[in-house]
Parts: C-alpha cells; sequence; structure tokens
C-alpha cells in the first residue's frame, strides 16, 4: 500500500509541475501578443479556470526570476529583460547568425572594416560573429568572449533598448571602468548617450573601449520590435571621421536588412 500511495502522491506532484509549466508557457504567450502588457486581472481572465490568487503567485516568481517586469505606475507586466536574452541567444543559434553571415561579410567589403554582430549575455556585450576587412586593424576582439557595454558601440545600443528595469540595474552598479581616453564613466554622461543613441538609431564609441580605435553600430530588432542584436564596424578613428556619414547609412541600412529577415 505504501507503493501505491507514494506513486500517487508523485504523479500528483508531476501533475502540478506540469500544470505550473503550462500555465508560465500560455501567460508568456499572452504578453507577447501584448506589448503594452496587461493587468492581474487581464491576464486571470485569459487564463479563464485558473483562481486569482494562483496567477498572482506565479507572476510574482516569474517577475522575481526576471521573466516579467511590473510595472509599478501602470499596474501591467510585460515580457522581463531575461526572456528577451534568452531569445536573442536563441536566435543566434538557430537564425540570426547564419542569415546575417552574408551581409556582415558585404559591409565589411565595401568599407573594408572589421564587421561584427553582436548580442548580450547578463550584463555584457558577446560578439557572435566577425568579418576581417581588407584594412583591419589586427584588434585581438575574440568571438564568443564578453566584454563590457559601457564603453562598446553594440554594448551602448542594449543599454538604449533593454527594458528599464534591466537599465536601471546596470546603472545602479556604477562599475563603468575607463579603458581608454574617452571613456563614459559616470551614469548621467551615459543617460545623455542613450537619449542620443534612441534618437539617431545609432551608437558611435569614439576611442572609449581603446585608444585610437573608432566603433559605430545599429540595433537589429526581432518581431515583437525588441533589440535582438546590433552590428558594427571598428576601425582607427583617422579612418573614421572623413567616412562618417557613409559608414552610418551603410550601418543603418544593413541593420535594418536584417530586421526585416525577422518580420520588421
Amino acid at each position: 500500500m505504501n507503493n501505491v500511495s507514494g506513486n500517487g502522491e508523485g504523479s500528483t506532484e508531476q501533475l502540478g509541475s506540469f500544470r505550473t509549466i503550462t500555465r508560465l508557457f500560455t501567460i508568456l504567450d499572452i504578453l507577447s501578443k501584448n506589448h503594452g502588457g496587461l493587468s492581474l486581472s487581464a491576464i486571470a481572465r485569459e487564463l479563464q479556470a485558473v483562481p486569482k490568487s494562483s496567477v498572482f503567485n506565479l507572476l510574482k516568481q516569474m517577475e522575481k526570476g526576471h521573466m516579467l517586469h511590473y510595472d509599478h505606475d501602470t499596474k501591467v507586466y510585460r515580457i522581463g529583460s531575461g526572456m528577451i536574452r534568452l531569445s536573442s541567444v536563441i536566435m543566434h543559434n538557430y537564425t540570426l547568425q547564419p542569415s546575417a553571415r552574408p551581409l556582415l561579410e558585404k559591409i565589411s567589403k565595401e568599407t573594408g572594416e572589421d564587421a561584427y554582430l553582436g548580442i548580450c549575455d547578463e550584463q555584457h556585450i558577446v560578439y557572435i560573429d566577425k568579418v576581417e576587412g581588407t584594412q583591419s586593424i589586427r584588434l585581438n576582439i575574440a568571438v564568443g568572449v564578453p566584454r563590457a557595454l559601457h564603453n562598446t558601440a553594440i554594448g551602448k545600443l542594449f543599454l538604449a533598448y533593454m527594458p528599464q528595469e534591466w537599465l536601471q540595474s546596470v546603472l545602479d552598479e556604477n562599475s563603468f571602468i575607463a579603458t581608454a581616453r574617452n571613456t563614459i564613466t559616470t551614469s548621467e554622461r551615459m543617460m545623455e548617450e542613450i537619449a542620443n543613441i534612441r534618437a539617431e538609431q545609432i551608437s558611435i564609441s569614439n576611442e572609449e573601449s581603446i585608444d585610437g580605435v573608432f566603433g559605430i553600430a545599429a540595433p537589429i530588432f526581432n518581431k515583437q520590435g525588441e533589440i535582438a542584436a546590433g552590428i558594427g564596424l571598428s576601425m582607427p578613428t583617422r579612418r573614421a571621421i572623413d567616412r562618417l556619414p557613409f559608414i552610418k547609412e551603410l550601418v543603418l541600412q544593413t541593420a535594418a536588412e536584417i530586421s526585416e529577415m525577422f518580420g520588421m
């Protein structure tokens, strides 16, 4: 009888776990279709037979794990930074890098400069692909190695376009270490930079990561209009200044073409 009872309890626990997981994915699916977010009551109505108290507890757990973000002003839940980062990694592994590679090669050939494709991993930028140009400066910037957000062109894109909750956590840490003559080292100056990036949809690192090196990048968006990656060029500062309008236009155009692949 003990064996039967144990099996019964195990089955009940497994059923409960499966039910929780199903509800979790249902909530994510619901919120992915409502970019402005939904209140607890609205989510509970979508789930129908699930008690509101159970929905609330699950939402709080998802918020704690950064799967969701709760806006205390509007009282709505949205997809959180953790899920956005996860979607970026999935996109990288299965679709983004192979699809973007030809355009990465094209922009490198047209400019003669090193071209990079990068995503956000936690609070770092990771380059997932790189094409060396004909005028490559041979920087030791490896694919797959985490790099700082605050001093790289692609990194600053994520500071500008990721959810406010995530941005605030980065600013609160305020660990903007100077690595070159123009590195941004204060939250106040970074917020000014973020405003410029949002206005221009272009990010520039002018000797902020490495002295003498100029980087420029534009965001790649997914179907939901969220940043999924960034594409950028790296070159000596002296080569960038005279060609800046041409380079800006080319980077923006290439980023738009890659975004279009994903339904934008």
